[in-house]
């Protein structure tokens, strides 16, 4: 979906994974997205903010943040960080061929902000990984299980982070992922349940599961953040953004947009600004 939004890439092409240390230059960036991958930071120390779409978070370390593909975010940081950023892109997870990698990092995307109760095993963990990724035969099989060993660490040390079953978790991600793709062509909850091979009641319940809300209601939370990052972060006017979004015309974009936060775009634009 054509947003007008800065996107950035950090990974060469035909490349599915890399790690390297957090830059300690990295300071104020201007509100960013990265289209084809998937991002973990890890901060052992740093202070200030961080700005996921519409959500900003304070920074208090050790934590970790996850950034999904196309959001929106951008950071504040007062005092020098120090920590790890892990891109990964889909490919690695998709032609993985263990099944308990690819339910970790289900588990792991669900969450955009966890605090750590330790981070000694996961500096180590991620200096290994640094030093493994850096050797030009390194092994494919060294890279995932070092990988899974960090996100399994990562869940275990997370402070007040509820898990629901592996089996949820993967269709609930499926179904936020075809979000980022199909939202301009269906707001529709029975087309992205026929999509999953699934049906609506089943994904209302998958929904519920991990979110308390309905698929409907995930759905219109979707809209609205694009919504939201297209109407601060852009020049779009209401007539594009209403186009990228699947609307017939902009006067039905406003009365969703209106009957959802009780403003109009124009309104919660300037309010924001």
């Amino acid at each position: 979906m054509e947003s007008g939004i800065e996107i950035k890439n950090k990974i060469q092409h035909g490349i599915n994974f890399k790690i390297s240390p957090f830059r300690k230059n990295i300071r104020q960036t201007p509100p960013h997205k990265h289209h084809s991958y998937f991002e973990i930071v890890f901060l052992s120390s740093g202070q200030g903010t961080h700005a996921i779409d519409t959500n900003a978070f304070e920074i208090d370390t050790p934590c970790i943040f996850i950034v999904r593909q196309d959001q929106v975010h951008h950071w504040d940081i007062q005092s020098e960080p120090d920590g790890y950023v892990l891109i990964i892109k889909k490919p690695l997870v998709d032609q993985s061929h263990d099944s308990e990698f690819k339910n970790l990092f289900s588990q792991l995307s669900l969450y955009p902000y966890i605090s750590l109760f330790d981070s000694k095993s996961i500096v180590q963990i991620c200096q290994i990984l640094d030093r493994e990724h850096q050797k030009q035969n390194n092994s494919h099989l060294v890279l995932e299980s070092l990988i899974k060993s960090l996100m399994a660490l990562i869940l275990q040390s997370a402070k007040n982070t509820s898990v629901t079953t592996a089996s949820k978790k993967s269709t609930f991600q499926k179904f936020k992922d075809l979000l980022l793709t199909e939202l301009r062509n269906s707001h529709q909850v029975a087309f992205y349940a026929q999509e999953l091979h699934t049906t609506p009641q089943n994904l209302n319940a998958i929904c519920k599961k991990e979110t308390q809300k309905s698929a409907s209601s995930v759905i219109a939370d979707e809209i609205l953040n694009e919504a939201k990052r297209m109407l601060l972060y852009t020049d779009l006017s209401i007539t594009e953004i209403a186009y990228n979004l699947g609307f017939k015309d902009n006067s039905h974009f406003t009365k969703y947009f209106k009957r959802h936060t009780e403003l109009l775009p124009s309104q919660y634009k300037n309010q924001s600004s």
